[in-house]
């Protein structure tokens, strides 16, 4: 015959609580970290967008591609963010990223003149500035990214 004993292997009411608070802050701690992670993924070029490029003195030595955009402009806000998130992946490896010059800005609009920038975006070879490229295809873009304006 088993004998119980009163009370044997419940937990209180206060363990309970405290278990509980626990993990609700756990929780909500888990769902804040990935809610800014959301919005880092998504906002991010975004952000990078508006606010890089204040000026640009010169093109870098090192990066072979460059890409001419305005801020504004609703087709370089298309792909943009390929272009961001392939710098982010290269970022330890300058020749491989792309180099972005926002013409929008008053300082860097003597790029304008100086490549006859006509369009953007414009994706332009530094070695060899006609060969340049203005396209929204994500596929062109891609090919750009990983290989370069040929």
């Amino acid at each position: 015959m088993k004998t119980r004993i009163k009370g044997g292997n419940k937990q209180s009411n206060k363990e309970k609580t405290l278990l509980s608070t626990k993990f609700k802050s756990r929780l909500y701690l888990g769902l804040a970290i990935i809610s800014i992670s959301i919005f880092m993924v998504f906002f991010a070029p975004f952000l990078s967008m508006q606010l890089q490029n204040n000026q640009v003195d010169n093109l870098n030595s090192k990066a072979q591609t460059v890409l001419f955009y305005k801020s504004g402009c609703s087709a370089c806000q298309k792909i943009y963010p390929s272009v961001f998130w392939h710098n982010v992946k290269y970022y330890n490896q300058p020749a491989k990223q792309i180099q972005v010059v926002n013409v929008q800005n008053m300082n860097n609009q003597h790029y304008i003149a100086d490549y006859s920038v006509t369009q953007t975006p414009t994706f332009m070879n530094k070695m060899q500035p006609n060969a340049r490229v203005t396209t929204t295809n994500k596929q062109v873009v891609n090919g750009i990214l990983n290989h370069g304006v040929q």
